[in-house]
């Protein structure tokens, strides 16, 4: 005769397997969530530490700070959020050369316009027939929360140095992951 398993048995059996497989389930989706919130916390980091470097190198390269720019569209002026850098124009074999009067290519850094205003905006606008910058506009940062600029001596027409603050959230499943970074450049011909 043979023999078989008892009903009770069978019910011990399938329990250890239901809780073997809850116990991996649970590990594996912590360890998944754990990752995930790694991997958003670098995205962050890295966002806000290449926004950062790009625009503190660009205004050690820039000629100034302008304060009016009539070529810039809705943004004329320089601001506590928004940073327009006058730049030596580029002749045909990419070298920069000394403009007539007035000019000069410009590069602005603000945040977008709603409902996109958390996306960091490089834009190039280049002035005059002679400069060979092509006009371009690209995302530098997403999830940016605040952008600041400060202005050494106060007003950004006279200033030697610029002073950018850049604040970075994401908010995931169950965490904010903030990053700020504040960077001083001063410009080369100050």
């Amino acid at each position: 005769m043979k023999k078989g398993l008892s009903l009770l048995e069978l019910q011990i059996v399938i329990a250890i397997f239901g809780g073997i497989s809850l116990i991996t389930g649970a590990v594996y989706f912590a360890y998944t969530r754990l990752i995930n919130e790694e991997k958003i916390t670098i995205e962050v980091a890295n966002q806000n530490r290449n926004a950062i470097d790009e625009m503190t190198n660009q205004i050690r390269e820039a000629q100034s700070v302008a304060m009016d720019c009539t070529i810039c569209g809705t943004v004329s002026d320089s601001s506590s959020t928004v940073l327009i850098l006058a730049l030596w124009p580029i002749d045909t074999n990419g070298n920069l050369f000394q403009p007539a009067t007035g000019e000069y290519d410009y590069m602005v850094y603000k945040l977008d316009s709603a409902p996109n205003d958390t996306n960091l905006i490089k834009q190039i606008i280049p002035n005059g027939t002679t400069s060979s910058r092509i006009n371009t506009s690209k995302i530098l940062s997403s999830d940016v929360k605040t952008i600041l600029f400060e202005y050494g001596n106060a007003s950004p027409a006279l200033a030697s140095e610029v002073t950018v603050s850049l604040t970075n959230e994401k908010i995931s499943f169950v965490k904010t992951h903030t990053y700020s970074q504040q960077s001083k450049a001063s410009l080369r011909n100050k």
